[in-house]
């Protein structure tokens, strides 16, 4: 098989497809040699216990926006006028 890219001509597949089979050393412990072969358990633990440190913060800011939020319906929130002002300003700037 061959592409038509533009008029250029490319090759086609060079070579055979093959799978790729891991060396036994990589498929896991064995009894013969006593290697152990590749533990994913201890990076999947990071993974899972980096994902949970996102929630944590999730649920305070979920918690800090509820909490605004109720200020706005009762109409109490005063936020601090120099960064509206300063924000307002970047806006401006940056839109031109």
């Amino acid at each position: 098989m061959s592409i038509d890219f533009y008029g250029i001509k490319s090759f086609g597949q060079m070579g055979n497809i093959r799978k790729n089979t891991a060396p036994e050393e990589l498929k896991g412990p064995t009894a013969s040699s006593g290697k152990k072969g590749t533990i994913f358990s201890a990076a999947l633990d990071n993974v899972a216990n980096s994902a949970a440190a996102p929630q944590n913060e999730t649920n305070d800011r979920v918690a800090k926006i509820d909490a605004i939020k109720q200020q706005v319906i009762n109409g109490s929130y005063q936020p601090d006028m120099n960064n509206v002002a300063a924000s307002l300003l970047k806006f401006i700037v940056e839109r031109g």
